[in-house]
C-alpha cells in the first residue's frame, strides 16, 4: 500500500462555491462502490514517486441534452465545467486531468443476445479505433456525434467522462498509446479500453 491520497479541499470548495451546496453531494452513497479511482491513483503515487498531490474525484453521470444533441450548451452542463475551470484556475501548481474509463462493453453479460465472437471482437476494435480517432482530435462534440451514431450500441461506459476532459483541455492533441480487448474465457463478455495522452 502506497498510502492515502489526500482530496484537494480547496478545490471542492471552489466547485461547491460556483455550484452551490444543495444536491451536489446527495448520492454519494449510491457510489460507495466505484472502483474508477483504484489503479489511476497507484499509477499516479507510482510515476510521482515521494512527490505529494491532492485530487478531486468527479463522477460524470448522465449528460441531459444540449446543441445538435451534444451536452453542450445545456444551462447544467456548463454550469459544472464552468466549476471545474474556476477549480483548476484556484489550484497552487500544475493540474492533470484522467479520465478513469472503460470503452465497450458487449456479450451477454451486458444484455447481447450472442457469445462474443471473433468478428464481433474485430469490428468492435474498428468501430473504438474510429472513436479514438475522434480523441486525437481532441474533439469533444465530434467524439459524442461519432458514440451516438448508433445510439452507443458497445456501450462505451467513458463517453461523458470522456466529454468532460476534452471540455476541461483547450488546444491539445491526442496521442494513442495503447488499445486493447478483455474477453472473458466463455465468451459471455468483452470489455474493451485505450490509453490516450493529451499534449
Amino acid at each position: 500500500v502506497l498510502g492515502d491520497v489526500p482530496l484537494d479541499e480547496k478545490a471542492l470548495e471552489t466547485v461547491l462555491s460556483q455550484m452551490g451546496h444543495d444536491g451536489l453531494l446527495n448520492d454519494e452513497w449510491l457510489h460507495k462502490s466505484e472502483h474508477s479511482l483504484e489503479l489511476q491513483l497507484y499509477w499516479l503515487q507510482h510515476i510521482l514517486d515521494d512527490r505529494p498531490f491532492t485530487v478531486l474525484p468527479f463522477l460524470a453521470g448522465s449528460l441531459p441534452p444540449g446543441i445538435n444533441g451534444t451536452p453542450r450548451g445545456n444551462e447544467y452542463t456548463e454550469l459544472i465545467l464552468k466549476a471545474l475551470k474556476a477549480a483548476e484556475r484556484a489550484h497552487d501548481g500544475p493540474v492533470l486531468w484522467v479520465a478513469s474509463v472503460d470503452f465497450a462493453h458487449v456479450g451477454p453479460s451486458f444484455g447481447d443476445s450472442e457469445l462474443v465472437s471473433d468478428s464481433l471482437a474485430a469490428r468492435v476494435e474498428k468501430q473504438d479505433m474510429d472513436a479514438l480517432q475522434t480523441l486525437k482530435q481532441a474533439d469533444p462534440d465530434q467524439w459524442w456525434s461519432h458514440l451516438m451514431q448508433d445510439r452507443n450500441a458497445r456501450r462505451v461506459c467513458g463517453q461523458n467522462a470522456a466529454w468532460f476532459l476534452l471540455r476541461c483541455l483547450e488546444s491539445v492533441e491526442g496521442y494513442v498509446i495503447d488499445y486493447d480487448q478483455a474477453l472473458s474465457q466463455g465468451r459471455e463478455r468483452m470489455v474493451s479500453f485505450a490509453s490516450t495522452l493529451f499534449l
